[in-house]
């Protein structure tokens, strides 16, 4: 879809009043004074859209019921209705959602699934917590963890022959607590779940702590729905307790369209929020259009199914994200981002028209270096409100500091730019509060927040990871926070290009049939593989040359001898035995036995290198005992370098106890330093920049900095070079 001039939208009537029609609120100022994170930037959006219905209300004489407030989806809505709440401006959501995310809705079914099930002491702490029984954090810790525990459980408190005597200044309240639980779950296996709400509602008198705060008669409203609900399920199908709460949960999570309870008609004189899609063939007095600085919303979806190409993906790692390009999938995705786009332009269309006399546009969180600079993505909707305006325009408004000022346009007609500021202040707002008195913190303050900043997350008892990674950790825990933890890429290692062709030929090996592939099968492995999109073909031939060789190698081998037990062999090495506190995962690239030894080899699409035995023991000790682990009398261990033809480097003998002491040792020690969180946790190993770069690290100018590896290169004697 693309609007040119020939398409400009005209008025078929005039204005209603000498000020324009449409207003453009901007919030670069708020943006400019500190980067505000998305969830704030939603408040205080939320926050202005309430003053400008207000105003519109107040100053510009329109019914609340000809305001219409359109969004986009219904996924941030909360934060736009507890706005309005605030400012007590009635409103109604037509066709919602967000009825099961309700605290008051979740605090319910946390004291039904504690019912249910008295060893869930997590639905058990958030009904104790919740407005139903009032228990403190302080109470909460004491009863889970009560002196002389070995470890903490909460429903174990609140059996029959607990009399809280740890606590005795609570021990009423909570032997109250305890009957009630006890009383509802005796109650669950003959009442219905209405009834049991019912029960529970009005033995804590719920409802009444609900009407003291704030929005409290929609509280009760929506615990009256959720009973309500609870019986029309029950009406139409046997629904015991448990498919209750199990559905109540899975519809929090995916968020259907449940709107909360309504306390008003949507015929009433009330402030209307709906989709833009909701809106189309309506028209209302007043329109107010938030969210214009959101960008379009990227397909990222794998595999994908495209409509030229088919079926189009890419290798991923373990968390989801596409580790090699595809060109296949960027196409794709170029072509539904235009898609994007097109239907962001038609949807803007529709926003745009639904107003008879005023339009409000609410920038959101624009790009400020769009609006100055050009930099970034055009197609957002509050960018191309700028171009149309003309960004000098606009910037040239935000450093004037004026309240407002009315742009008009080449082709005709005006807009008029709003600072956001001036809808935070309610209209007709009395003389601004006085300041409040801070007084310094007493010892109980201080004890709290030495509480909160003293915590430490226990170790954990165990930990599970790969040998790989284990071996990076090992050889400088550094090196781990910044390639597992930080994922950042490594300077001066081959990078993206060299983990293409690793695993272009990792993935031929495997696939391969050793005994009777021709040479030609090979470069047709090589080209069928995703990462061949992104490969030169100069790389391709060398790849398949040398995959070729070391084929064939093998060949000879296995003739000479050499028995294949397995490729790509998964494994689990449990240490130490018998008390596991380390689980490796892994698998091993090939398993074979040359006469009553076996013999693990690992593939390395590299040339060897000096120090590639020192480098790669780690990992491939754990290889050798996780295969005397499986029953294995004898192992050895080689590495195979596959670039320029193949080398085998065979390791020298494994002393297993101690390695075995070694590897539980990192272990405990990589649980350690994951559970601190801080990159001081990792220590740097060597502790010398220039024994670093001869390793072959890619972050020692990001560990050390630019400063210390000058002073290393101009203290080496003349004539000398790092490796």
């Amino acid at each position: 879809t693309r609007f040119d001039p020939g398409q400009r939208l005209l008025p078929h009537r005039s204005a209603a009043g000498p000020a324009p029609a449409v207003r453009l609120v901007t919030f670069v100022d708020e943006h400019d004074q500190r980067e505000l994170r998305a969830a704030e930037a939603r408040e205080l959006e939320a926050r202005v859209l309430a003053g400008v219905v207000e105003r519109l209300h107040a100053e510009d004489g329109i019914r609340y019921g000809d305001i219409a407030v359109l969004l986009r989806a219904f996924t941030e809505v909360k934060t736009y209705e507890n706005a309005l709440r605030r400012r007590e401006l009635p409103y109604y959501v037509v066709k919602g959602r967000g009825f099961f995310q309700c605290q008051e809705v979740s605090d319910v079914v946390s004291l039904l699934a504690a019912v249910l099930d008295p060893e869930d002491g997590v639905a058990l702490a958030a009904a104790l917590r919740s407005p139903l029984f009032a228990l403190d954090d302080d109470t909460l810790w004491h009863l889970a963890w009560p002196p002389g525990a070995d470890r903490p459980s909460l429903p174990r408190r609140f059996r029959a022959a607990e009399d809280f005597a740890d606590l005795p200044e609570q021990a009423a309240a909570l032997g109250g607590v305890r009957d009630l639980l006890l009383g509802l779950r005796a109650l669950a296996g003959r009442a219905t779940v209405a009834e049991l709400i019912e029960e529970a509602c009005a033995a804590t008198d719920f409802e009444a702590v609900c009407l003291t705060q704030f929005q409290g008669t929609r509280k009760v409203a929506n615990v009256r729905k959720l009973i309500e609900l609870a019986r029309d399920w029950e009406r139409k199908r046997f629904f015991t307790l448990r498919d209750f709460v199990r559905t109540v949960r899975r519809m929090a999570e995916t968020e259907p369209r449940e709107p909360e309870a309504a306390l008003v008609a949507e015929q009433d004189d009330v402030v209307r929020l709906m989709t833009i899609h909701q809106a189309k063939g309506l028209e209302f007095r007043a329109v107010v259009v938030p969210d214009l600085g959101r960008g379009p919303k990227l397909d990222n979806r794998m595999p994908a199914l495209d409509d030229a190409l088919g079926v189009v993906g890419g290798p991923i790692d373990a968390s989801g994200r596409v580790v090699t390009g595809h060109l296949g999938l960027e196409e794709h995705r170029r072509k539904e981002l235009d898609r994007e786009r097109a239907e962001q332009a038609r949807l803007f269309y529709v926003a745009c028209t639904r107003a008879e006399d005023v339009l409000v546009l609410l920038e959101g969180k624009g790009d400020a270096r769009y609006l100055r600079e050009e930099k970034g993505e055009r197609h957002v909707w509050c960018h191309q409100v700028w171009d149309v305006l003309e960004r000098a325009r606009v910037a040239a408004f935000v450093a004037s500091g004026a309240p407002e000022e009315t742009l008009a346009l080449a082709g005709g007609g005006a807009v008029r730019v709003e600072r956001a500021a001036r809808y935070l202040e309610p209209a007709g707002a009395g003389p601004p509060m006085p300041e409040p008195r801070v007084a310094p913190a007493g010892e109980a303050e201080r004890a709290q927040v030495a509480r909160v900043l003293g915590f430490a997350p226990p170790v954990p008892k165990e930990v599970v990871t790969s040998p790989t990674a284990l071996a990076d950790f090992r050889r400088c825990p550094r090196q781990y926070w910044y390639r597992h933890v930080v994922g950042l890429p490594e300077r001066g290692t081959g990078g993206v290009r060299a983990t293409r062709l690793g695993t272009a030929a990792h993935g031929v090996l495997e696939a391969v049939d050793l005994a009777a592939a021709p040479d030609g099968e090979i470069a047709r492995l090589v080209a069928a593989r995703p990462e061949a999109l992104a490969l030169r073909s100069s790389e391709l031939d060398a790849l398949a040359a040398d995959l070729r060789a070391a084929t064939a190698a093998l060949r000879g081998e296995i003739a000479a001898g050499l028995a294949l037990v397995g490729r790509e062999v998964p494994f689990v090495l449990a240490l130490p035995a018998g008390a596991p506190r380390v689980f490796l995962h892994g698998r091993l690239d090939l398993l074979a036995r040359r006469g009553r030894v076996h013999v693990v080899r690992d593939y390395k699409y590299a040339r060897p290198a000096a120090a590639s035995v020192e480098n790669y023991a780690p990992q491939l000790s754990a290889y050798q005992l996780a295969v005397r682990a499986a029953g294995a009398a004898a192992v050895e261990a080689e590495l195979v370098f596959l670039r320029g033809g193949p080398v085998v480097q065979r390791l020298p003998p494994l002393d297993a106890r101690r390695e075995e002491g070694e590897l539980v040792e990192a272990g405990v020690a990589l649980g350690q330093a994951l559970a601190a969180g801080a990159i001081d946790a990792f220590s740097r190993r060597p502790e010398d920049p220039g024994a670093c770069e001869r390793l072959g690290c890619g972050y020692v100018r990001r560990c050390w900095g630019l400063a210390s590896l000058t002073r290393t290169a101009s203290s080496r004697p003349s004539g000398s070079a790092a490796s």
